[in-house]
């Protein structure tokens, strides 16, 4: 009896932890890590048929223009590039104000910027959703994430939308449109969306230098 159970101490010292067991582990690490934070998400519509139309040159100018305003936008308020996907850039905000207040700025040059240049077209879609990520190796990870992600596909071109989480941290100035409960892709239950109502700036003259930076020229002008 003695040495059956001395056996069982053995084995049972030996055996490794499951793989099942290392996961819930790690999982419940990376959870305790866990912060709020708000994430944009910028889309440009059409990417794909704007580069057949204008050309890779063409179209990297748009892409160009794309990015000067987004970042502008993340540099006025207090954003910071997490990363390019190559038909848009994440940032992550401090705040929920801050990012909404920058995604209705994008959403204006843009369409001032589009307006001005009819033949390099710009038109995109913004998501804003404040969550849990964990940030590790350089990427955010977590539900935060896929949900701006999710968000974002299921918008139409030229629209802000947010979750009932950064809704709720709104002033009562800004106006929303309720799209209701949706599923949104890698979401397992559906979420509660609205669409920011925003209205175009009046546009300006600005100088040639601008148009310069961003890769296109001001009607009548010449790019340099």
């Amino acid at each position: 009896m003695q040495s059956h159970a001395l056996l069982g101490f053995v084995t049972a010292a030996r055996t490794p932890p499951g793989i099942v067991d290392v996961l819930k582990q790690w999982n419940d690490q990376r959870g305790s890590d866990a912060q709020q934070f708000t994430f944009l998400l910028t889309d440009m519509v059409g990417s794909t048929a704007m580069t057949s139309e204008l050309g890779n040159a063409g179209a990297q100018r748009v892409v160009r223009a794309h990015n000067i305003l987004v970042r502008a936008a993340a540099k006025a308020f207090r954003g910071r590039e997490v990363k390019h996907t190559g038909d848009g850039i994440l940032l992550i905000f401090p705040d929920a104000t801050f990012g909404t207040r920058a995604a209705i700025d994008i959403q204006q040059e843009a369409a001032n910027f589009a307006a001005e240049n009819p033949g390099a077209p710009l038109a995109m879609r913004i998501a804003v959703h404040t969550g849990e990520a964990v940030y590790e190796d350089s990427e955010y990870y977590g539900p935060a994430v896929t949900t701006v992600n999710g968000l974002c596909s299921a918008l139409e071109t030229g629209a802000i939308g947010v979750t009932a989480a950064v809704r709720q941290k709104m002033p009562t100035s800004l106006k929303f449109e309720d799209l209701g409960s949706v599923s949104l892709k890698g979401i397992a239950q559906s979420v509660h969306i609205m669409k920011l109502l925003w209205e175009p700036k009046r546009i300006g003259k600005k100088p040639a230098l601008e148009y310069r930076q961003i890769g296109t020229a001001p009607p009548g002008g010449a790019a340099r």
